[in-house]
């Protein structure tokens, strides 16, 4: 098995996309990929569009918006 396969394979049964994961992907997407591991990386990305797996770099951005104080401007005065 391909390290790809198995980086989406872990991804799809945890649900998650670890940073480390998704860096070591894209290392490994920049030389040529098989027809399989196409096929891997494309049930990953409907994986994302269908919320069954999250990236943890997405979560965590998210996480850190959240958690921002945003100034209120009032109007009434």
């Amino acid at each position: 098995m391909s390290e790809i396969f198995i980086l989406v394979k872990n991804a799809l049964k945890s649900g998650y996309l670890t940073i480390e994961a998704e860096q070591r992907l894209h290392q490994l997407t920049l030389g040529q990929c098989s027809l399989f591991e196409i096929d891997s990386l494309l049930k990953l990305q409907q994986a994302f569009l269908t919320n069954l797996v999250k990236k943890e770099t997405y979560e965590r951005k998210r996480s850190q918006l959240l958690t921002q104080t945003v100034p209120v401007i009032s109007f009434i005065q």
